[in-house]
Parts: C-alpha cells; sequence; structure tokens
C-alpha cells in the first residue's frame, strides 16, 4: 500500500509536467533556410580602416545597385545594416549556430520581416511611413547615416565594440528649417521566428522592464496589437527560447507598442514623449541594443538590469542554484551530462538521512502488513472504525506510513527547477553526453525511422527505457514479500509504464537525472534489505 502510495505521488506530479511539456509539442525541424542566409545577403563593403581625413568625412549619397548592404562584425555579432532605411537589417550570433541548421544563429533577418531594428516610422493621415532616403559615412567602429524629412534632419549613428554584445544608436534630430517642427515617432526592435513551430512558439515572448516588475507576455497577446504605458520603462524586447533582444532608452517613452506580423516576425515599437524643435534647435535620443543569450553571467556583464529578463518559473530560485552548481562541475568535467550525474549524486547524499528514515520505515510497514491485513479484514464492513483502527496501529508500532513518500516529494522542486533550467539555460543547448545523447535539452534518440508510430513518433528514445527498467528493479526491491495481490501487481506492472511514457518525451538532461537518482535508490533499497 505504501508502494502504491509513493508512485502516485511521484506519477501525479510528474503528470502535471507531462501534461505542460505537451502542450508544448515536439519541436520540428523547420528553420529559416527558406529565407536566404545571411552571408549570402551580404554585400561586404571592403574599407580603408585609415584615420578618416576631412575628405574622407563629407557625406556621400550610396548608389543602391553598387552598395545593397552594409556588413559589420564584432567578436560576437554579425550586424547588416541597410543604407536606404538606416537601420538594423539583420543580426546574427556568431558564437551560436542554428539548430539543425549549418549557419550563425539569427536573431532577426529582414527577408522575413517588413522592417528593421531601429527603424524610424511616422504617422499622419495616411498611416504609418518609415524614414528613407538616408546618406551613409563609412567610420571606424559605427555606422553613421544622415537623412532629412521636410526641414528635419536626422542623423543616426550606430556604435558597436569590437569585444561587447551591445550597439549603441544615438539619433541627432536637428530642425533647419524657419518654423517649429514636432518631432514624433516611433523606433521599433524586430525579431524574426517561424511561429508556426508550435514548441517553439510557446517561447516566443514580448518582455519589459517597467516600474522595477520584469513582465513577459506570449505571442496570442499579440495578434491584434499590444499597446502599453511606457512611463517609467527601463528596458523592452523580445525572447525567445534562448536568446533575446532588448532595447534600454535613455530618453522618456510615452507609449511601448508590441505588434506581430504574420508567421515570421515579432516587433516592439518604442515611441518617445513628442517634442517640439524651434527653427535651429536639435534633439538627441539614445538607445542601447543586448543582442545575445539569456545567460546570466553574460547578462550581468552587459549590466543595465538585462540580467533581470531571465526567469525560470516559480522554482527560479532553485533553478539558478542548480545551474550554479552544474557550471562548478562542468568546469572540472568539462560534460554537462556528468555534471548531471553528479548533480544527483550531491542531492541524493543531502537527503541521505530523510531516505534511510523512509526506508527503514517501509520495510516496518512490509513486516507489520499480516497484521494489517488482519484489521482490514475485521473492520472490512466500517471503514471509519478501519481507518481509526489503523491509525492506532501505526502510533502504537511508531512508524509513517507516508514516510515513504517523502523522499519522492522533496525531489519534486529540484525535479521542476531542473526542467526549467533545462529547457531554457542556453549552456546546456547542444550540450553532448556520450555515445547517442547529443542535446541534452532534448530527448534522446537512440533509433530514427521513416513513418510515425503513436507516442514513439518517429525515433526510439532510450534513456526513458532504461529508467523505467531501473524502476521494475526498484519496485521489485521495494515490493511486500510474500504473494501480491491483484492491486499491487497491476500497479507493479502499470507505473514503470506509466512514467516512462511520462518522461519520454523530456529533454534527456532531466530523463538522466531520473534515472541516476532511481538507480542510487535502487543501491540504496539494497543495503537496507541485506541489512535486515
Amino acid at each position: 500500500m505504501d508502494q502504491k502510495r509513493l508512485f502516485l505521488a511521484a506519477s501525479l506530479s510528474l503528470l502535471v509536467l507531462f501534461t505542460y511539456y505537451s502542450w508544448f509539442g515536439q519541436r520540428s525541424k523547420y528553420s529559416l533556410s527558406d529565407a536566404p542566409h545571411l552571408d549570402e545577403q551580404v554585400v561586404r563593403r571592403q574599407e580603408t580602416r585609415a584615420p578618416m581625413t576631412g575628405a574622407q568625412v563629407e557625406w556621400t549619397q550610396l548608389e543602391r545597385e553598387e552598395f545593397n548592404l552594409i556588413s559589420r562584425e564584432t567578436k560576437f555579432l554579425h550586424m547588416v545594416f541597410s543604407p536606404s532605411t538606416a537601420d538594423l537589417k539583420a543580426i546574427a550570433l556568431r558564437d551560436y549556430i542554428e539548430t539543425d541548421a549549418d549557419r550563425m544563429e539569427h536573431l532577426t533577418d529582414r527577408a522575413g520581416s517588413p522592417v528593421g531594428t531601429f527603424t524610424l516610422i511616422s504617422a499622419d493621415e495616411e498611416g504609418e511611413h518609415e524614414w528613407s532616403g538616408f546618406e551613409y559615412r563609412p567610420s571606424e567602429g559605427e555606422v553613421i547615416f544622415s537623412g532629412m524629412r521636410g526641414d528635419l534632419k536626422v542623423i543616426k549613428t550606430f556604435e558597436y565594440h569590437p569585444e561587447s554584445r551591445l550597439i549603441w544608436a544615438t539619433f541627432r534630430f536637428e530642425n533647419s528649417g524657419a518654423v517649429p517642427e514636432t518631432l514624433d515617432y516611433e523606433t521599433t526592435v524586430s525579431l524574426t521566428a517561424d511561429f508556426r513551430n508550435g514548441y517553439d512558439k510557446k517561447f516566443i515572448e514580448g518582455t519589459w522592464l517597467s516600474q522595477d516588475q520584469v513582465k513577459h507576455k506570449g505571442l496570442g497577446n499579440f495578434q491584434k496589437g499590444l499597446a502599453q504605458p511606457g512611463q517609467d520603462l527601463v528596458w523592452s524586447g523580445i525572447r525567445t527560447k534562448y536568446f533575446c533582444l532588448l532595447a534600454r532608452p535613455f530618453t522618456a517613452v510615452k507609449t511601448q507598442r508590441f505588434w506581430s506580423a504574420g508567421d515570421s516576425a515579432l516587433f516592439v515599437s518604442l515611441r518617445p514623449e513628442p517634442v517640439e524643435l524651434a527653427p535651429g534647435e536639435s534633439a538627441e535620443h539614445k538607445y542601447l541594443l543586448y543582442a545575445g543569450p539569456q545567460s546570466v553571467e553574460i547578462l550581468k556583464k552587459a549590466e543595465h538590469d538585462f540580467v533581470r529578463v531571465v526567469d525560470y518559473g516559480f522554482f527560479g530560485a532553485l533553478s539558478t542554484l542548480i545551474l550554479a552548481v552544474l557550471r562548478f562541475f562542468h568546469k572540472w568535467f568539462g560534460n554537462w551530462g556528468w555534471a548531471i550525474v553528479l548533480l544527483s549524486i550531491v542531492i541524493k547524499i543531502v537527503l541521505h538521512p530523510l531516505t534511510e528514515k523512509s526506508l527503514k520505515s517501509m520495510r516496518e510497514i512490509q513486516h507489520l502488513q499480516p497484521e494489517l491485513n488482519k484489521l482490514k479484514e475485521k473492520y472490512q464492513s466500517d471503514p471509519q472504525k478501519l481507518n481509526r483502527a489503523m491509525l492506532d496501529f501505526y502510533k502504537e508500532h511508531k512508524v509513517n506510513p507516508l514516510g515513504g513518500c517523502l523522499p519522492i516529494l522533496f525531489q519534486m522542486p529540484v525535479f521542476f527547477a531542473l526542467y526549467n533550467a533545462l529547457i531554457r539555460a542556453v549552456e546546456l543547448r547542444g550540450a553532448r553526453f556520450v555515445f547517442w545523447i547529443k542535446d541534452l535539452s532534448q530527448p534522446d534518440k537512440f533509433l530514427t525511422f521513416s513513418g510515425s508510430l503513436p507516442v514513439v513518433g518517429n525515433s526510439v528514445h532510450l534513456l526513458p527505457i532504461l529508467m523505467g527498467l531501473a524502476t521494475i528493479l526498484q519496485q521489485k526491491l521495494s515490493s511486500t514479500q510474500g504473494a501480491q495481490t491483484e492491486q499491487q501487481l497491476a500497479m507493479a506492472i502499470m507505473m514503470p509504464i506509466m512514467l516512462t511514457l511520462i518522461f519520454y518525451n523530456l529533454p534527456s538532461g532531466l530523463v538522466l537525472y531520473w534515472t541516476t537518482n532511481t538507480l542510487l535508490t535502487v543501491i540504496h533499497q539494497y543495503r537496507v534489505a541485506r541489512a535486515k
């Protein structure tokens, strides 16, 4: 009966996670390969990196036929600027490769987006319009554009550092006319992704920090657009499963507006407070863009409270602690799989006193089972008296009928925290373990085949099957001695099958943790059984 409670507690807890994961669906193989690759789009401009002279700083009109795009690179970023609209057409991460695609990880690519990042948009009676017709001036460590809209001149400067993931954007507006001009515009942050992919779609969110609170909103909120007050806005942006684009304005923002375009792009537009510029007057607005992974270590170095975009859910503090421990083990062994195995061992050691007590309690209840069966026969017609008699019986023999469930219940917060860490931690993205386990953030694929089967799909995941076998062994060691009832036999068969199905499509790192934990429990049970 205790074994039934133990596995029921574990199964119900894991079923919640299984339902959550099933809602997310399976990751598809779709990538943005349908759009032209960034390297194919970019027309590289070979420029002399000599110091600028007076003659060189003069503005020159770019012929679109000759200079289609402007490409720049830092250690971490590949940036492509559009000379016509003076914005960031594409941003790719040089130190990350797209899943199932042999190219840099794209955060934004205007091939699937109507506007880029830091595009200027104004509205009038005829609708919204991008500012265009800019001139370009080459410079070391920055890209500078100049354009006119009526009598309003704008100079857009993009600054970047070779060792940074940050991009500074400065907009300088000058009223060169004879009458006042109202400066009223929006500037955008653009992210492109495959929203048709049900799995990844759930991880794409608009995110912002305002009034000391971080908020995340899923795509469902942006079908018709979502406007938010910009008061006290610190930063705003978009995040995916592992990466994010965050823009911090250094000017007062009136509103921020999230909106999507079809199945390929999500945007946030920041509208500063309107400013009236008198003739000859100027205004300067600055923005800071972070483009990179949702890594606590990297985001802390970027400062500006960008690190607060990292969110591991309800057990976030525990997830952060677990990742810190995993990073420590990874530094020693250089493998995230062995780090997870060591984490399981450490947690098992910490919970050892509780596990030892619960296993002994279970064994004592097994020895008392014949007397419990007599009580059940005696009071089988009166459930209330049976419950009182069993409580008195447990109290008399100083045993806890729920003691066997406690180690499992204490494992649940760790389990959920590790799950959230594995699905969000970019460090574990694509991390190999041994043999067939090539990505600890994804289910392990031991065999793949054409076609699809119920539950299994088109691949066999071996690690959950091994975990199911270990669960059978665990049940056998902890089962009641002597003849088993039909209910106990059914439980012994169904529970390992159910747990295997629950774990079957979970990240292999999580299954590795639970399999290791189960094997350690088997060893512990065997030692306790021999001691008797």
